[in-house]
């Protein structure tokens, strides 16, 4: 009779649970505090907090990539009957027509995908950026869009689309926010990579220590 094979138990291996640095709103403002020679904040406190609102902005600004800053990523879905003008948005001001403010434009597309999500179609349109100094040579027949072309650019609360005789149907705007009022116990790092947070704190850090040199 054959005797009983012993199965040896293999222990499992557990993987310790990763911990990842982390920063608040306020952990990022205290950091700022302690590199400019006041922990207690007794002098820099609301200036720091001020600096990393604008430190956000323009890095969003700058060339960095935009995986860094995601939470300040949109894309809307807009009809031209939902605006107040088919070949005009209005993207801030009290009568904006994007959900935020806008900061910075990334893009135009034809929203072609079905009312079912099941499939995407090809653009019917291409969309093409161009300055005031393009749109004022418009007079000059050579410089128009082409059939399937529309140009747009941004004047002042606004983005204008050209020609307005070309007929288009839903948009999609990809665009990047203004940042939002955060809360002193918001985990920036939903939002923002770790790099990304960093040269926020130094970018405050830097224009605190130049106030600094010049008291």
């Amino acid at each position: 009779m054959a005797g009983r094979v012993s199965v040896k138990e293999i222990p499992l291996l557990v993987t310790p649970l990763q911990v990842y640095k982390q920063y608040t709103f306020s952990g990022m403002q205290e950091e700022v505090l302690i590199r400019v020679n006041d922990p207690d904040g007794d002098t820099y406190s609301l200036r720091a907090e001020e600096l990393l609102y604008e430190g956000i902005s323009a890095l969003a600004l700058s060339d960095y990539p935009s995986d860094g800053y995601t939470g300040l990523v949109r894309t809307e879905s807009l009809s031209p009957n939902q605006l107040s003008s088919a070949y005009r948005i209005q993207v801030n001001g009290a009568g904006r027509e994007l959900e935020y403010p806008l900061l910075k434009l990334v893009g135009i597309t034809d929203d072609t995908v079905t009312p079912e999500l099941t499939s995407q179609a090809i653009n019917d349109h291409r969309f093409i950026p161009i300055d005031q100094a393009q749109y004022n040579r418009l007079n000059d027949a050579n410089e128009r869009p082409f059939e399937d072309e529309l140009y747009y650019y941004r004047q002042g609360d606004f983005i204008y689309l050209y020609p307005i005789t070309t007929t288009v149907g839903r948009l999609l705007i990809t665009y990047v926010a203004s940042p939002r009022e955060y809360e002193s116990e918001a985990i920036m790092n939903n939002e923002y990579s770790l790099d990304f947070i960093y040269k926020v704190i130094e970018y405050a850090t830097g224009r605190i220590k130049e106030q600094q040199a010049g008291e």
